[in-house]
């Protein structure tokens, strides 16, 4: 089969390497809007599904804080669980991923391998966490540079989860897959971006990551976005793409907060250096979390009311999706379709 694609889109080679230690590691509090998180999540194979953030410091609070979710199989059931720490009770390297709490840690301990471990509240983890497709620090033009001040690699696209989760006075060994991420920033968010959607696929051989995040001011056109695009083939990059074909339609509005989010979205994006074709469909099948991200914090009501509405009210979407669509690389063609998850953060 010959490559074929019927549009020819212009995007960016924001190349394939991984993140370097000190990119991995925590970066330097060069203002005091600066804010950074360590993110984890999983699918484990008795169908529950985790979310670990690790806060360096939290955008909203302002402090370091540790958010630990953990989801039933229909995700009917929730338990959340977020602990605030004081500043110097946060300990991290500026040369390699190494976070250390009184509560727990996370601990890069080979090229390949993450553990994550904490306990708080009589809940938490002990996770080893093994690389099965690699990271990506998205570098080149539009990328990386001193204009942005909000900043996202990918540590780990993929990885396999060993480990013990303990919940309710329950302790179990747990196994399945994940990913890990960080993002950083030297300004208000809120300030940075005004909404952003990312999403994950996983399908057969391929990873697949995508966002779209729409910047305020990017030193540059206000209103640009910023729209990565990950494509791996087990543990070898086919593709780090910027500024690819990735649309948001079919917004449906939400009563309680107040918030409209996407209920389609599709990518597009073809390399014929590469003979490679991307063309998938991600439809909204089910709205499973939505947060008013103020709620958890420890704030007066007359403060929460102040912040919404002078300065920014986060709202968190998450979504269950069908995706349909195809991936050709070389000499073959692959028809995909399945189910994955997306989420929606609306800032301003």
């Amino acid at each position: 089969m010959g490559f074929t694609h019927n549009k020819k889109m212009i995007s960016e080679d924001w190349g394939k390497k991984p993140p370097d230690l000190k990119d991995m590691a925590q970066h330097p509090a060069k203002s005091k809007d600066y804010f950074e998180w360590w993110y984890f999540d999983g699918e484990l194979e008795d169908g529950r599904t985790f979310v670990i953030v690790f806060h360096g410091r939290d955008f909203i609070a302002g402090k370091p804080t540790i958010l630990f979710s953990l989801y039933s199989e229909n995700w009917s059931e929730k338990m959340m669980k977020f602990e605030t720490l004081e500043p110097g009770q946060f300990k991290a390297s500026a040369e390699d991923l190494l976070l250390e709490t009184p509560v727990g840690f996370v601990r890069r301990i080979s090229a390949d391998k993450i553990q994550v471990n904490f306990e708080f509240n009589g809940d938490g983890a002990d996770l080893l966490l093994t690389t099965t497709s690699p990271g990506w620090m998205p570098r080149g033009s539009g990328a990386i540079d001193d204009k942005k001040l909000f900043f996202w690699t990918i540590h780990q696209a993929k990885n396999r989860i060993e480990g013990t989760i303990k919940a309710g006075n329950r302790t179990t060994v747990v196994s399945g897959s994940g990913y890990s991420d960080h993002n950083w920033g030297y300004q208000p968010i809120y300030k940075a971006a005004k909404s952003w959607v990312w999403g994950r696929i996983i399908t057969g051989k391929y990873t697949i990551i995508y966002a779209d995040v729409d910047l305020k001011n990017p030193g540059g056109p206000k209103g640009a976005s910023y729209k990565p695009l990950y494509i791996a083939k087990d543990n070898k990059v086919l593709h780090g793409i910027g500024n690819p074909e990735i649309s948001k339609s079919g917004y449906t509005y939400d009563k309680e907060l107040g918030r409209s989010y996407p209920e389609l979205i599709e990518i597009n994006f073809v390399d014929e250096k590469e003979h490679t074709a991307v063309k998938i469909k991600i439809e909204k099948k089910e709205l499973v979390e939505k947060i008013d991200l103020l709620e958890p914090k420890e704030f007066g009501k007359f403060v929460h009311k102040f912040v919404r509405t002078f300065i920014t009210r986060p709202s968190y979407f998450r979504i269950v999706a069908e995706f349909e669509g195809y991936i050709q690389h070389e000499n073959s063609k692959e028809e995909i379709a399945g189910t994955s998850l997306y989420e929606v953060m609306i800032l301003y």
